[in-house]
């Protein structure tokens, strides 16, 4: 009698050896964003994203609204994945040992406001050397971008509720700092143990529900840092679970199934609202399982080898690394490109120009700017005072701290290299159609 092979130990990577995935995760969720603003520029497109409809639209622009082909420019999905991944990261440090709150807030604050004031900065400067105007022939999202008011970007430098307001994709980080803060509050969910996992997880689900119906903003966005917090506290189930689908006897038709199932809920808000009947009910509905959509797309950065190795490719780890800076300049980069551009130009065309530019900013600004905020940030660290001894976890490979966990893994958000404190991201603002449109 036969039987299929085990694979052998050595292909068996342990989920806390697989966090550089999260990295490039990262990166490609900051791609999925930059794409979401470029695609903006077309106004069909625009007014899909407005709407939260592709009725009457050219064919391609339905199927890419409500059909999962949205994946490739689903911004506000993408920022739910870096919640996710901000609660995960946030949370690591804290396993297993107690955190040091003095080096913890002054570290996390620094790094997340000195980019941001640095992208208001650049923000504010091309809105000044290009001049802008609204046209019949732009987008919504562009004539938006051209009643910008540099008046109000004192909302995007202090992070405040109405943040966005000059640099949109800030609308995200108001969210990042509030958890930041509230992260004490959050680690007592490790309480009750695993028998208080399901109650938890559908508690934070049902509040994503009831925060996109009722229009409370605190309950359809930090549930969502919750999730990645729980899954911190019992990432061995992800090793379990692993384990569990590889020794089924097609393991490989498993994965794809759990795949399929991830995309489908987290495309499922943009393929709900293409159904000829619906309402704010099943807008809520379909919302809370674009969050369970978000927790899988990282739990499947963990655990699915394939997506894993292809999420440590260099290409997508120089992304992840940089991700944050990309998440910050993209949107004034991608609008001021389309001021210089006259209508007449195709809007693929200016869309072909500005991702690449976003890019080549993106590096620059990481240098000049994002980098730096790492070194101010670990002299922050130095001002609080030395670190006490390290848990004995740390040398057993279980992500516990800076030196043992590469900044990449612990910058969620935006950077990577020097370890110590993760980092956020986000993208388009959701709050209302009017801003979704952005």
């Amino acid at each position: 009698m036969t039987s299929s092979p085990a694979a052998p130990p050595s292909r068996e990577v342990p989920i806390s050896g697989r966090l550089r995935a999260l990295d490039g995760l990262r990166g490609i969720a900051a791609l999925v964003v930059v794409v979401h603003h470029a695609l903006l520029l077309i106004p069909a497109m625009s007014l899909a994203q407005l709407d939260e409809s592709a009725a009457g639209q050219p064919a391609t622009v339905w199927l890419l609204t409500h059909t999962p082909a949205h994946l490739v420019w689903a911004g506000e999905e993408a920022v739910l994945v870096f919640f996710v991944l901000s609660g995960f990261v946030l949370t690591l440090p804290a396993v297993g040992r107690p955190m040091r709150w003095r080096t913890y807030y002054p570290r996390r604050l620094v790094r997340l406001y000195l980019p941001v004031w640095g992208s208001v900065a650049l923000t504010g400067m091309l809105v000044l050397a290009v001049p802008r105007s609204t046209s019949p022939a732009r987008s919504v999202s562009a004539n938006n971008q051209a009643r910008v008011e540099l008046s109000q970007a004192w909302h995007d430098v202090f992070l405040l509720p109405a943040a966005g307001a000059v640099n949109t994709p800030l609308w995200s980080l108001h969210w990042e700092v509030l958890f930041s803060l509230l992260l004490p509050a959050f680690l007592l969910l490790r309480l009750g143990a695993r028998r208080a996992l399901p109650l938890y997880a559908a508690l934070l689900i049902a509040a994503v529900g009831v925060g996109t119906y009722a229009g409370i903003g605190a309950l359809r966005y930090l549930p969502v840092f919750g999730l990645g917090v729980l899954l911190a506290f019992h990432r061995d189930l992800l090793e379990d679970a692993r384990r569990w689908v590889d020794s089924r006897q097609h393991a490989g038709a498993w994965w794809v199934a759990a795949l399929t199932v991830t995309v489908l809920l987290f495309t499922g808000r943009w393929i709900a609202s293409g159904l000829p009947s619906g309402g704010p009910l099943l807008d809520a509905l379909a919302s809370g399982g674009v969050i369970v959509g978000a927790l899988l797309v990282v739990v499947l950065a963990l655990v699915w080898a394939p997506g894993a190795r292809a999420l440590e490719r260099r290409a997508v780890q120089w992304l992840g690394a940089r991700s944050f800076s990309l998440y910050l300049v993209h949107l004034p980069v991608i609008f001021t490109l389309e001021f210089v551009f006259p209508t007449t130009v195709p809007r693929w065309v200016v869309i072909a120009v500005a991702i690449p530019t976003a890019l080549v900013v993106t590096a620059v600004f990481f240098r000049l700017v994002e980098a730096p905020s790492h070194r101010a940030a670990r002299g922050m660290s130095a001002l609080a005072g030395p670190s006490r001894p390290r848990a004995p976890e740390a040398a057993q490979g279980r992500p516990a701290g800076p030196p043992e966990v590469p900044g990449r893994v612990i910058a969620v958000i935006p950077f990577p290299r020097p370890a110590a404190e993760p980092q956020p991201v986000t993208t388009s603002r959701p709050t209302t159609r009017r801003q979704r449109a952005s």
